[in-house]
This record gives structure tokens, C-alpha cells and sequence, in this order.
């Protein structure tokens, strides 16, 4: 069993549409595809898993997933909600987008990353604005709320959906070959796999000094 994998890189930007208060609207400027990924014992289990052939790409993207999800989870089960993204501005409402981002007591940041089927969600149209709207309902709901409805939730398959800063992922990487982890011993296993995840943690680095973030989507 797997999953798809992708991190959209987000920059922010004043909303023009809220000019009297502070509002951002975060914008997809990159996505990072890392195609189906699995549980990386799928790598470390030699005994059981050993027969099977990974690409450097298949490997890159199991370990690098993992690196993440192990910090994310952590976070998740302490954090007070700051990991969950803002919400979606939808298009082709303006009159919502305008009131959301003008309400005096409302969110202050929102995301707007477009609509780009098969690409952001390998689901239908419909099934993505759905998605989207029960990211933003569950952000709508009071702290108790919150709280409550997070009990069994599923950070990964259900909204609403995860983000991070990408100078903290940067800095997980920078940890993970300090310490030599599972994840980092199997890039190591593979030059290819091992090159990309520099590549990729430079790139993460370097989003870091303007405050870029990334949001997870997983399917």
C-alpha cells in the first residue's frame, strides 16, 4: 500500500482586497512531486522487502515523505493548530473571497493556489472544491470545536490540510544527516537519491530566507 505525495511551495502577498487590515494571500509558485510513496521499512526491511527494485526517484521520495511525516506527527499531537494551512480562497466567488478577507474579526491568510485538476488532487473538480470547503469549515469551528473534531483525525487523509515553513523542512533534512536516521542511510544507499535530496533540501534552504511555506497534499 501507498500513497501519492506532492509539497506546494507557497509565497505570500498583501491581499488588495483587504486594505484596511493586514490580510496575506499565499500563492503556488512550485510543486515538488514526489509520485507514489510508501513506509520506508519498505527500504530498511531487507529481509522482506529486499526483492523489490526502486528507482532513485521512488527512493527519494519514500525517504524524504518519511523524514517529514515523523517531525509533522510530533508536531500534530502538541501543537495548538498553527500546522494547519489557512483557508482556500475559492474561485469563482469574489463576493465570498471579499467578505472573508474584509470581515474585521476573520482570518488574516488565505490560500489561493488555483485549480488545476489531476495536478493539486488526482480527484475530480467537484471532489477538490468539496475538499476545500471542508478545510475552511473546520478552521471556522471555535477553539473546543477544533479540538474536538481533531479526536481520530487523519492529518493525511482528511482536510483540514498540513503546511510548514520551508526553512523548518530544510533544517529536518540538515537533522536527519546529522543523525544519520533510516531515511538518510537509505539516500545514501543510491547516489541519485542521495543528490536529489541535497538538491531539494538547497532549494528548501533557500525559499526559507522569504518566508516561503509548503503545503502537503497527500491522496
Amino acid at each position: 500500500m501507498g500513497f501519492n505525495a506532492k509539497v506546494l511551495i507557497l509565497f505570500k502577498r498583501a491581499d488588495r482586497e483587504a486594505p484596511e487590515k493586514t490580510a496575506w494571500t499565499w500563492h503556488r509558485t512550485d510543486v515538488i512531486d514526489f509520485d507514489r510513496v510508501t513506509r520506508v521499512e519498505k527500504l530498511t526491511d531487507k529481509a522482506r522487502y529486499g526483492h523489490v527494485k526502486r528507482s532513485a526517484h521512488e527512493r527519494f521520495g519514500i525517504c524524504l515523505v518519511s523524514a517529514f511525516l515523523g517531525r509533522i506527527f510530533a508536531q500534530y499531537e502538541s501543537a495548538d493548530g498553527g500546522q494547519f494551512a489557512p483557508p482556500f480562497l475559492l474561485y469563482g466567488n469574489d463576493e465570498e473571497r471579499t467578505a472573508r478577507a474584509t470581515e474585521p474579526d476573520g482570518p488574516t491568510e488565505f490560500l489561493d493556489i488555483g485549480f488545476l485538476p489531476d495536478e493539486i488532487f488526482p480527484e475530480s473538480f467537484r471532489r477538490q472544491v468539496e475538499r476545500m470547503k471542508a478545510h475552511n469549515h473546520a478552521l471556522s469551528l471555535r477553539e473546543a470545536e477544533f479540538r474536538f473534531f481533531l479526536t481520530g483525525h487523519n492529518p493525511i487523509a482528511k482536510p483540514p490540510f498540513l503546511w510548514e515553513s520551508c526553512l523548518t523542512l530544510a533544517r529536518w533534512l540538515l537533522e536527519a544527516e546529522d543523525k544519520r536516521t533510516d531515511e538518510w542511510k537509505e539516500l545514501q544507499a543510491d547516489a541519485v537519491s542521495e543528490a536529489l535530496a541535497r538538491a531539494w533540501r538547497a532549494y528548501l534552504l533557500a525559499l526559507g530566507t522569504v518566508d516561503a511555506r509548503a503545503l502537503f497534499v497527500f491522496d
